[in-house]
C-alpha cells in the first residue's frame, strides 16, 4: 500500500514539485492468511535498500513513462540523464510501527503541511514587504513584495477538484471497498490520512 502526497512548494515558496510517500515496507500475503500482529502474514523487506539504486530506477521509470505519454523526447530524456545531479531522489526514513501512534502522526502532519507556516513569516506594514523564513532555523529569506506574495502563495493552490493526496494498493478505495464487503474492514488499517 501507499499513499502519496503531492507537493508543490520549497522552503521560501518557491515551485518545487515533489511526492512524500508512505508505503507499507512489504507486502501481505493474497489469502490474508492471520498472523499474530495484524491478522495477515506480512512479508517485510529488508532494512538495507539501496537508495541510489532506487533512485535510478525511479529516475527512469519516470522518464520513461513522460516519453511514452509524449510529454517530453528522446532529447530531453538524453539531456537528462546526462546530468551529474538528476533532479531525482528517493529517501527512506525510519521505519514506523503499526503500533506507533505518534510516529503516524508525525509523518502525516509532515507530508500534509501547509505550503507556509505563520512562525516563519513577517509583514514589514512601513514597507510592505514580506519576510519568508526557510525552515532551516531561519538561515535563508526571501523578501517579497505584498503582491508578489500574494501571487507565490496562490500558485500553490490545488484547482478545484483536485486531489493532492492518492491512496494505492491497500488503502485504495476499490481495495478497502472489497475488504468492508468481505467483512473484513476494521481497524487493521494502520494508515488513514
Amino acid at each position: 500500500g501507499v499513499i502519496i502526497a503531492i507537493q508543490t512548494f520549497g522552503e521560501l515558496l518557491n515551485v518545487h514539485p515533489h511526492l512524500h510517500c508512505l508505503a507499507t515496507d512489504g507486502c501481505f500475503d493474497q489469502e490474508g492468511t492471520l498472523d499474530q500482529v495484524q491478522g495477515r502474514l506480512f512479508y517485510r523487506l529488508p532494512s538495507w535498500v539501496d537508495m541510489p539504486r532506487l533512485t535510478e530506477l525511479f529516475r527512469h521509470k519516470v522518464l520513461r513513462m513522460l516519453l511514452c505519454k509524449g510529454k517530453i523526447t528522446e532529447a530531453l530524456v538524453e539531456n537528462l540523464l546526462s546530468w551529474h545531479h538528476s533532479g531525482f531522489h528517493v529517501h527512506q526514513g525510519e521505519r514506523i510501527e503499526a503500533d506507533d501512534q505518534a510516529g503516524r502522526e508525525r509523518v502525516a502532519a509532515y507530508i500534509l503541511r501547509a505550503p507556509l507556516s505563520q512562525e516563519r513569516m513577517a509583514y514589514r506594514e512601513e514597507t510592505g514587504e514580506v519576510i519568508v523564513l526557510s525552515g532551516k532555523k531561519g538561515k535563508e529569506k526571501k523578501v517579497f513584495s505584498a503582491l508578489d506574495w500574494l501571487a507565490a502563495v496562490t500558485a500553490h493552490i490545488p484547482d478545484r477538484g483536485e486531489q493532492r493526496v492518492r491512496y494505492y494498493g491497500r488503502y485504495s478505495n476499490k481495495s478497502r471497498g472489497i475488504r468492508k464487503k468481505a467483512g473484513q474492514e476494521g481497524s487493521e488499517e494502520p494508515f488513514v490520512v
